[in-house]
This record gives C-alpha cells, sequence and structure tokens, in this order.
C-alpha cells in the first residue's frame, strides 16, 4: 500500500481510507432505511396492489431503488482492491432503468385515464432519472482512472442525494399530511410554539 490508496496487484485501487466511514455509515443507514420502507410498505399494502393509479403503486419502487442502489454502492466502496466505478456503473444502469419505467407508467397512465398524477411525481422521478445519469458519469471516470478522487467524493454525495430522494418517496408512501417533509417540520414546530 501507498499512501492513502491501497494498490492491488492487477485489481485498481480500491477506495481511499478516508471515505471509509462515510461509506461504513451510508451502508448502515441504508440497510436500516430499507428495512423502514419494508415495514412502511406492510402498514399500506394498497400501494403495492394490483388496481391503484400506477404512480401510487410505484412510488415504493422508487424509494427501495435509491435506498439499494446506496446501500450497495457503499458495501462495494468498502470492499478491498475493488474499483467501485465498475459495480457502480450497473448499479447506475439498474436505477435509470426504473427510474424511466417508473416515469413511462406514470405518463402512460396520464394518457389512458385522462388521471392527473402530481406534477410533483413527475418531477421527482425525472431528477431521480438525473442522478442516476450522474452516478453513471462518475462510475466510467472511476473505470478509466480508479484513482480519480473527485469521481469517488461525486459517488458520495450522490449517496446524499439518493438518500435525501428515497425518504422523500417513502414520506409520500406512508400519506404524510404535507407531501413536503420540510413543511412538515415546520408546521409541527409552528404548533409548538402556539402552545
Amino acid at each position: 500500500m501507498s499512501g492513502e490508496w491501497g494498490y492491488g496487484r492487477d485489481y485498481g485501487a480500491m477506495v481511499p481510507e478516508s471515505y471509509h466511514d462515510f461509506f461504513l455509515g451510508a451502508a448502515s443507514v441504508a440497510g436500516a432505511l430499507v428495512g423502514l420502507l419494508f415495514v412502511a410498505i406492510s402498514v399500506k399494502p394498497e400501494h403495492t396492489q394490483a388496481g391503484g393509479h400506477a404512480h401510487l403503486r410505484l412510488r415504493p419502487a422508487a424509494a427501495l431503488s435509491a435506498f439499494v442502489n446506496a446501500l450497495l454502492i457503499s458495501l462495494f466502496a468498502l470492499l478491498p482492491v475493488h474499483n467501485l466505478g465498475h459495480s457502480s456503473s450497473v448499479l447506475a444502469g439498474i436505477g435509470l432503468l426504473t427510474a424511466l419505467t417508473v416515469l413511462g407508467a406514470t405518463v402512460r397512465e396520464l394518457r389512458t385515464t385522462g388521471f392527473r398524477a402530481p406534477a410533483r411525481t413527475l418531477i421527482a422521478v425525472s431528477g431521480q432519472a438525473v442522478v442516476y445519469g450522474f452516478q453513471l458519469a462518475a462510475a466510467i471516470r472511476l473505470i478509466l482512472d480508479p484513482a480519480d478522487l473527485s469521481a469517488i467524493g461525486d459517488e458520495a454525495i450522490i449517496l446524499i442525494i439518493l438518500f435525501a430522494m428515497g425518504i422523500d418517496r417513502a414520506w409520500e408512501l406512508i400519506g404524510a399530511s404535507s407531501p413536503r417533509l420540510g413543511r412538515a417540520l415546520a408546521d409541527a414546530l409552528n404548533r409548538q410554539g402556539a402552545e
């Protein structure tokens, strides 16, 4: 091993030691969020059953995609002598396919039933697709240069964004009174201040 990077013979570089704790913590958080998402789905199973609106049925898929992507990227980043670019590119492709499937189903539903899905749903899923596109770009940079520290930093930031997006989708899934977490917290603080 030399410096901050560990080089495996013929394997490429692993994630630098300075990111180890971040990816370890991210893996723990992602695992917990996946478990909580399954609990939320079991409490509101109507969101996963056929017969409802497609954009409602696909909310759990969008949240699960974000959390599982974050979990697997974090675990792959912890592997010794592993080029994160390879696994990240595959997971970005799967995430992009999932986001485009959700987007396509929502648009199809708009055309066939005339049901108006919230613009927020279309924006959220489109945003998730863009994030997976950025993840794919960072992964390609890591495949070409495993020691590209800025690409690893981009992967870390993408994980944080995926957590936020997955939490947002899960928040909608449980049917919270306000679809915006920030607004719900502000309302709660206002009520507490009025007492």
